[in-house]
């Protein structure tokens, strides 16, 4: 029988709240893989995935390497900690394709009369003399074509070929709750995951100017919310209609400020959503110096509009940076579909870099903001369920 070997990596250094973190990563991974046969059970320093189906190990890898939390994991197989069945298994796990190799073992069950090196060694002398006549056949410690994993436990033993890397990180729910302001481009989903990676349970908020971006446009959103489904089934996206308060924003506002008014207002609409999604924090796709509105004085005058933190988790990066992960998680492709979203239009010729406080804040008023945001509809995107009745968003929640 096969079994896959979950292991913490992070988790492992937390103190008293330790159980706590290790209870929420193996729900998370229950949650994720909740579609397969797979039975769980964990002990302090691992969590055991028994499946039925070994032909959708495949699937549940992929699966396993993006669960925020997950060290690495291995597939190993499961015998009796006795060193004759050990050596057997052993044997059926080598790779002749690479004869050289080595044994590692570990060994929890203090117990057994081998110590570690002995039960490598062993089992190495096995291999060799079953297949003895095999082409540069020979134990290789500092650089194998192969190692056989060996774990000794008490009920039962473990052999496997390597650990397969996960994604690390805290599990999703251990940071609390944010707000991802979720754009078309390519890098506010990356930002999403990352914040997902530091344990943060995460919603997004979309903002759309109908008619002038079309259903396409929000259709490139929903997609790049389903890569977002793959860390976690439960992300809900807001998307709010901003035509009228865009509009109003162009025709009287000063125009080398309407892309910071327009951030601004973005910031205290997502602000109010967090709010009543119990959410502490927002999380924006900005780069440093990368475009007008996310230059260090921008960024401020946009900040002023909120007491919540607001985190930027591509802020040191650079675009080749930033377009490396998206293409890793999938988010790439979608992201240059030419579908644009509310930020580029009317975008003026010459936006402030260094916008003044008091400047910004003189041409908000030639508006009623307060009105258009109290009266922007909403509609709410999980998988394919829309709710566009404002009134119900916090019954649904």
């Amino acid at each position: 029988m096969k079994i896959i070997l979950v292991r913490y990596g992070e988790l492992t250094l937390k103190g008293k709240n330790r159980s706590e973190f290790e209870r929420v990563l193996y729900n998370n991974i229950k949650k994720q893989l909740s579609e397969f046969d797979v039975s769980f059970y964990k002990d302090r320093n691992r969590i055991y995935l028994e499946i039925e189906n070994e032909n959708r190990f495949e699937e549940i890898q992929k699966i396993l390497k993006i669960i925020p939390g997950i060290h690495n994991f291995s597939i190993a197989d499961v015998c009796e900690t006795d060193i004759e069945v050990i050596k057997d298994i052993a044997l059926k796990n080598f790779d002749k394709s690479k004869p050289n190799f080595k044994v590692e073992t570990k060994r929890t069950h203090k117990m057994f009369p081998m110590l570690s090196q002995e039960v490598s060694k062993t089992v190495g002398a096995h291999i060799l003399i079953n297949n003895d006549g095999l082409k540069d056949m020979k134990v290789n410690v500092k650089n194998p074509d192969q190692t056989l994993n060996i774990e000794v436990q008490e009920k039962r033993s473990f052999v496997f070929h390597k650990n397969i890397k996960g994604m690390g990180g805290l599990p999703i729910g251990t940071a609390g709750r944010g707000v991802v302001l979720l754009s078309g481009g390519i890098d506010s989903p990356v930002a999403a995951i990352l914040a997902m990676k530091r344990g943060l349970k995460i919603h997004c908020i979309h903002f759309s100017s109908p008619p002038y971006t079309n259903e396409q446009s929000l259709q490139k959103v929903k997609d790049l919310l389903s890569v977002l489904h793959n860390y976690d089934k439960d992300i809900k996206l807001f998307n709010v209609s901003f035509t009228d308060l865009q509009l109003a924003i162009h025709d009287h506002c000063w125009d080398k400020y309407e892309i910071t008014i327009l951030r601004r207002m973005m910031l205290r609409q997502a602000e109010r959503l967090a709010i009543r999604l119990k959410a502490g924090v927002l999380i924006t796709g900005e780069s440093l110096g990368q475009v007008a509105s996310q230059t260090i004085t921008s960024m401020n005058v946009t900040n002023e509009v909120t007491n919540m933190l607001v985190l930027r988790p591509l802020i040191t990066m650079d675009k080749s940076e930033i377009i490396a992960i998206a293409k890793s998680v999938g988010s790439y492709e979608i992201s240059i579909l030419p579908f644009e979203d509310c930020c580029v239009l009317f975008l003026p010729k010459n936006p402030s870099t260094a916008p003044k406080l008091d400047q910004v804040l003189a041409e908000e008023n030639k508006i009623d903001f307060e009105k258009y945001l109290e009266e922007n509809p909403i509609e709410i995107i999980k998988y394919d369920i829309i709710i566009n009745e404002n009134k119900i968003i916090d019954k649904y929640l």
